[in-house]
This record gives structure tokens, C-alpha cells and sequence, in this order.
């Protein structure tokens, strides 16, 4: 898999996310401006992630599959939850 290629994609979409997000905010749309702000963050995290966890990951799938495993359990632990 070509490394550039797939951070070039997350640089766009998060791109497009916050553009979205700008958008939704100034139209007074608060609740889907949070979420496609949400969507950018997370876009953002994952390329310095990748950046940071490429040598010892095979894929990027494997480092979006360990974030949405943290994520959830953060989202138990917050919940009080197991």
C-alpha cells in the first residue's frame, strides 16, 4: 500500500470535513457542525498516528482498527461500563 497516496486521501477528506464543519457552524447548525468537526479531528489523529505507528503496523486498517478499540473503550470507561 502506498503510504503517500492514503495520507493524501485523509488530508483531503479532513479538509472536507472542516470545510463542512465551517459551513454548518455559520448556518447555525450546531449539533452536525460538532460532528463533522468530530470527523476532522479524527482524520487529523489518524495521519500523525500512522505517521508515528507505520514501521510496526502492516497496514493503515491495523492503526484505524487500534483507534477505534481505544475510542470505545474510552467511551465505556466514561459511561461506567465494562
Amino acid at each position: 500500500m502506498d503510504v503517500e497516496k492514503v495520507v493524501r486521501y485523509w488530508l483531503t477528506t479532513a479538509a472536507d470535513d472542516l470545510i463542512a464543519a465551517e459551513h454548518l457552524f455559520q448556518s447555525g447548525d450546531y449539533t452536525h457542525a460538532l460532528f463533522f468537526a468530530h470527523l476532522y479531528l479524527v482524520q487529523f489523529h489518524r495521519i500523525n498516528l500512522n505517521m508515528l505507528l507505520w514501521p510496526w503496523a502492516d497496514s493503515p486498517q491495523v492503526v484505524g482498527d487500534r483507534l477505534k478499540n481505544v475510542s470505545r473503550q474510552a467511551i465505556c470507561a466514561a459511561s461506567g461500563g465494562d
